[in-house]
């Protein structure tokens, strides 16, 4: 249990879980009131700039130093000197594809820009999982500073892919279709991995040539708790 030893001098946390990132972050700019929030790293400067989060005290946080570097100074977090989260869980993004459907494939992003699989594969409906997944095909490291070329490229793949995929929001929905056989292929995380392979469903997790997209949530101390949080 991550709060065991909050637990033994404070009362049980109340949870809420919310079906993604933004919508959370419209309950909290609503007026909705909590202490602590779970945005990811790619949702992160949208709370900040809306002034929902306030920067950590890490010199409070006694475990900070034993928390490994790389997610300590997380590529991609707001640039100003501030810790806005501290990090909860991470994994990998890749493709999670039915073997027995596809028979073999190429280990590589290009599956989800494929035209055999036309409607059948699927993307997270976000920039960062949109952009990543052409980039990572296009082996472009840095896409948010691509060139004038790679910009080029990468407009035209995306372009491509919206013609042969559908995108998700929720994770159910990628599960669902993997699970009923409508989806062969789509960008996925390893926790839907798991709960697949938990329910029978026979996936596989792809180790794409190019490479993984990687994914990082945090803790953050929201404004609106009011106190000392």
């Amino acid at each position: 249990m991550f709060h065991a030893s909050y637990l033994r001098g404070h009362a049980r946390p109340e949870f809420e879980a919310r079906a993604a990132g933004d919508e959370a972050l419209a309950a909290l700019r609503a007026g909705q009131q909590a202490d602590v929030g779970q945005p990811c790293l790619y949702e992160l400067g949208s709370w900040v700039d809306a002034g929902v989060v306030l920067p950590l005290e890490t010199s409070r946080l006694a475990n900070w130093p034993d928390v490994w570097r790389p997610l300590r100074v997380l590529a991609g977090a707001p640039a100003d000197g501030s810790v806005w989260s501290t990090p909860f869980d991470w994994g990998a993004g890749s493709v999670i594809y039915r073997a027995d459907l596809t028979g073999e494939l190429a280990h590589s992003w290009w599956v989800l820009f494929d035209e055999r699989h036309r409607g059948r594969v699927a993307v997270q409906g976000t920039a960062e999982a949109v952009v990543g997944c052409a980039a990572l095909a296009l082996r472009i490291a840095r896409p948010w500073a691509a060139d004038g070329e790679e910009r080029r490229a990468l407009g035209e793949l995306m372009g491509r892919q919206r013609t042969l995929v559908s995108y998700w929001s929720d994770p159910a929905e990628a599960e669902r279709g993997l699970e009923m056989g409508d989806l062969v292929a789509s960008y996925g995380w390893n926790d839907m991995y798991a709960r697949l392979r938990s329910r029978g469903v026979p996936v596989a997790f792809m180790t794409p040539e190019e490479g993984c997209l990687l994914w990082v949530c945090g803790l953050a101390r929201l404004a609106s708790g009011g106190g000392d949080t």
